[in-house]
């Protein structure tokens, strides 16, 4: 449900038209034009003059005729049919645009019955949303939406419905503030006027959703509601399915940038979110920073970079001193993250999760990797120590050694095995918690991921990640890493150690992070991490098979949320569906379109969404 249902809606202006065949071609700029602007350019058509521009500020002609949108008053009719829902939406974005731009003009919108004819041509399903800027008008066909979930399987819910017709009124606003002709068309490519465009459109698009709550019908109730997490969700989803590199791989397998003329589906969900969380401020961009950026950082949901204002090395014993930092409101809610690997250590952008006026932010670099010392890359390594219960005590103390009664805990990928150890043993000590990819070390899990499973999705990868151990000792291959990793000689455990966090590093997310297979390559931070990984999987983590899941019933009373990407090939949905059957009382949510790693957006969305709500 997006609209409010007891908004007054009959004031909408939209005529229905056309009725016939479907015919291709439009010479409007449109949000896909899946004919004339995708696959003209894959079969080597030029269709470029196609894109639109030809601007001024003049008014167009109106198209004449159409009927009114019947059965079309409230919101709640809005609700229940998409006709009224798109023209419904006419009356938020022209209350939203009259504040935002001086001498707005409304664009006419009509709802496309089969086909219509345009100045710009032929208005269609087959051609998709358009604006057609000699007319002002805005046409798109409802049964677009169907094309989209049948053709490129998009989710096309309610507001990403309305994202689409948000994005064609950006351009009615570019059309009457002359950026239609201060960028004309001038072919395709990736940097290409076209791609500017559509990416300002976008963008527009998101700041009209972020603030849509804020248009009232004349009794002064808001036409829509505040959008939920999954409607957003889904929003990003159409933005991604309408992206030049989605559609060019959908419809022949190759993607050809030189031909783009709506930009990336990173780009296209990267600006959606960017004028979604940051509102017109931003919008320009598109068209003066470069539309090649992909705007990665713009696409998480995470609080600004902050820094610490305390941090120190805690002694815990053995010879270890631990690293740990604070940051936040020193007053706040007490919450601790724990890292993944084992030995990965923590990042500085893991304190955006959080709120930094609510919550007093606690990382710690487990024993042997990160800041803490003795590192794991030593040549004389000894992590007799470094075990799983050493790490609980090591939390432990370092709750007590802050001040902190409770605090809340998160934990992803070994973290949350971390965190589910660390809450069965100080369940008094937790306040909630919050997992993300789970993992349990069980038998399955490691075979999975280490021992082949995994390979019949990443063959390549999988030549690489066995490539240093000899044939004969592949049947187990954890413990033949186990025996180069801890070589003291260099030449044999560093190569070892980048081919074990490469393949990691490889398939960890969604997409490939060249990013973070680069930093993962580094043989002094592999090392570390290889070695602390393989110690703790030859042991089981020294639980006993499937300890976690069954101890869960000490816990049970602990607010908890679990997020898990349904793609994640590190550590599988199955764990964490199996620990969700076993405790139905936590949250369990599903990111669709996501991986392994918390770097990815929908990961990112969900696990902020769930601190903002522990936030108290």
């Amino acid at each position: 449900m997006t609209f409010n249902p007891d908004a007054d809606v009959s004031g909408n202006t939209a005529r229905r038209r056309g009725r016939g065949a479907v015919v291709a071609g439009a010479g409007g700029v449109g949000l896909l034009g899946i004919i004339a602007l995708i696959a003209g350019p894959l079969l080597g058509i030029d269709l470029t003059g196609l894109l639109g521009g030809g601007g001024g500020t003049g008014g167009g002609t109106e198209p004449a005729g159409g009927s009114v949108i019947e059965n079309c008053l409230t919101g709640e009719d809005a609700n229940e049919n998409v006709d009224c829902r798109v023209a419904a939406s006419q009356l938020a974005l022209d209350g939203y645009w009259e504040d935002h731009v001086e001498g707005y003009r409304p664009p006419q919108l009509i709802i496309v019955d089969g086909a219509t004819s345009t100045s710009c041509g032929t208005a269609s399903n087959a051609v998709g949303p358009f604006y057609c800027p000699p007319d002002e008008t805005v046409f798109i066909d409802p049964t677009f939406f169907d094309l989209m979930q049948q053709q490129f399987g998009a989710s096309a819910g309610d507001l990403a419905q309305l994202y689409i017709v948000g994005h064609e009124w950006g351009h009615h606003i570019q059309y009457i503030t002359d950026v239609m002709n201060q960028y004309p068309n001038n072919g395709t490519g990736p940097d290409s006027n076209g791609v500017r465009i559509e990416l300002q459109a976008d963008c527009y698009a998101g700041a009209w959703i972020g603030q849509m709550t804020q248009e009232k019908d004349p009794d002064g109730v808001p036409y829509l509601l505040e959008p939920t997490e999954a409607e957003i969700t889904d929003a990003l989803n159409a933005a991604n399915t309408v992206g030049d590199d989605n559609i060019q791989e959908q419809s022949s397998g190759s993607v050809n940038p030189e031909s783009f003329t709506h930009g990336t589906s990173e780009q296209r969900q990267g600006w959606f979110a960017s004028g979604y969380k940051y509102g017109l401020d931003v919008c320009a961009d598109p068209l003066t920073g470069g539309a090649r950026r992909t705007l990665t950082m713009e696409l998480d949901a995470l609080y600004p970079p902050i820094e610490p204002y305390d941090s120190g090395e805690l002694l815990v014993g053995d010879g270890h001193r631990m690293y740990w930092e604070t940051s936040g409101n020193p007053e706040g809610k007490p919450v601790v993250f724990l890292h993944g690997g084992p030995g990965s250590g923590t990042s500085p952008w893991q304190r955006r999760f959080f709120d930094p006026e609510v919550y007093r932010i606690v990382l710690l670099d487990q024993r042997g990797c990160g800041r803490s010392t003795p590192h794991a890359s030593a040549p004389d390594v000894d992590l007799r120590f470094v075990t799983t219960a050493h790490l609980i005590a090591d939390i432990e103390l370092l709750r007590r050694n802050l001040g902190i009664e409770r605090w809340q805990v998160f934990g992803g990928s070994w973290g949350s095995a971390l965190a589910l150890a660390y809450a069965q043993a100080h369940p008094d000590a937790v306040s909630e918690l919050i997992l993300r990819g789970i993992f349990t070390l069980r038998r399955a899990e490691l075979e999975w991921f280490y021992e082949g499973g995994a390979a019949a999705l990443f063959p390549d990868l999988w030549e690489e990640y066995i490539a240093p151990i000899p044939v004969l000792e592949r049947s187990h291959m954890i413990e033949a890493y186990h025996r180069r990793l801890f070589d003291p000689d260099p030449a044999v455990h560093e190569p070892a150690a980048v081919a074990w966090s490469r393949w990691e590093a490889s398939t960890v997310t969604l997409r490939p992070d060249a990013a973070q297979i680069e930093a993962m390559s580094d043989p002094h931070t592999a090392t570390a991490f290889a070695r602390i990984e393989n110690h703790f999987f030859v042991n089981r983590g020294w639980w006993t098979e499937g300890q976690l899941i069954a101890g869960v019933d000490g816990i049970r009373h602990i607010p908890t949320v679990i997020v898990q990407g349904r793609h994640d090939v590190c550590t599988p949905m199955m764990t964490a569906w199996d620990l969700h059957t076993a405790w139905p009382e936590a949250e369990f949510v599903v990111i669709d379109d996501a991986g392994h790693s918390a770097t990815e957006p929908g990961i990112q969305r969900a696990l902020r969404a769930a601190t903002d709500r522990f936030a108290g």
